[in-house]
């Protein structure tokens, strides 16, 4: 069944590119040559990577993913070198693209490595992918555009990472390997909470970049949201390394993102309607990885509590 679902989601990856690319083609929107053949690049790596999830290939699933990933920094560097013209749709300039593509960078040599870390980037940032992306595109459906099609583009690219990566199969491989410690394997509730607590966060953390050096809807929170998501990457390296200090760190901030998420909801003019939705739109990110990391950090505290007495 896992198997199926893989496959499922990397077809309808595929899919969701050859339609997108195809509509945007026919209304005029998509005259790039170099955009039309992006989109039937991401359709067409769809193919390979459902082939290896059906006969458990997993070191050439998880290459493939490695790989694509890789050709994120290497687009963004055509652009900024003025070799190809993305326009709007490379996204935000500046500190953005360069953190992004030192995080994709280091994910994509992790995973060709087997680090349980880079499973765990790779992961989070495929379903924050598909998220951030698809709640943008729907927010472009009232007035169709060529962003339209490179949300589209974005969630397909998205889905196939995620569908390269999830699974138990994967997740075996990465954490059986001699490299890594078995630690993470162990269906303790702690362990899996900071498992779970590190994906969010890593998500969240990602999110509030987005929002401190492009989109600070409070001024205010402005600088606390970058030094938030700093604290949270730094903390997520420490528990990786099974550092105390790192786990509640990562808790902390974590718990962190639900006073933010409030503050902003208390100082921002929620009475204005495109302020509203960019708060509820960053809240998807943020609340989900608040409250995980509120869950494990009692659970952490009560062991540490019980450990003591």
């Amino acid at each position: 069944m896992e198997r199926i679902l893989g496959i499922v989601v990397a077809a309808a990856s595929g899919l969701l590119a050859v339609g997108a690319t195809f509509w945007a083609t026919s209304e005029g929107l998509l005259t790039a040559p170099a955009l039309i053949a992006c989109g039937s690049v991401v359709a067409l790596c769809s193919l390979p990577l459902a082939w290896a999830i059906a006969t458990a290939r997993i070191r050439l699933r998880v290459g493939l993913v490695a790989a694509a990933l890789l050709c994120v920094p290497a687009i963004w560097a055509a652009d900024a070198l003025a070799w190809v013209d993305l326009g709007s749709l490379g996204g935000e300039d500046g500190p953005v693209r360069i953190a992004f593509s030192v995080a994709v960078i280091v994910t994509a040599v992790g995973l060709f490595k087997e680090r349980v870390w880079a499973r765990w980037l790779a992961f989070a940032g495929g379903a924050l992918g598909m998220l951030s992306n698809g709640l943008n595109g729907i927010g472009t459906l009232h007035a169709p555009s060529l962003a339209t099609w490179g949300h589209a583009l974005a969630v397909a690219c998205s889905g196939l990472l995620f569908a390269g990566v999830a699974g138990s199969s994967v997740k075996e491989r990465f954490e059986s390997a001699e490299h890594n410690d078995p630690l993470w394997r162990n269906p303790d509730p702690l362990v899996v909470g900071l498992r779970w607590t590190v994906l969010t966060s890593l998500g969240a953390a990602a999110m509030l970049l987005i929002y401190g050096l492009t989109q600070p809807i409070v001024p205010e929170t402005r600088l606390p949201a970058i030094v938030l998501a700093a604290l949270i990457v730094f903390g997520s390296f420490l528990t990786v390394q099974q550092k105390i200090a790192g786990a509640l760190l990562t808790t902390a901030g974590g718990m962190a993102l639900l006073v933010l998420t409030s503050a902003n909801a208390v100082i921002a003019n929620l009475d204005e309607v495109n302020t509203a939705m960019i708060l509820a739109y960053y809240a998807c990110f943020w609340v989900p990885a608040g409250v995980i990391s509120t869950i494990t950090g009692v659970t952490l505290a009560r062991r540490m509590l019980r450990r003591h007495s």
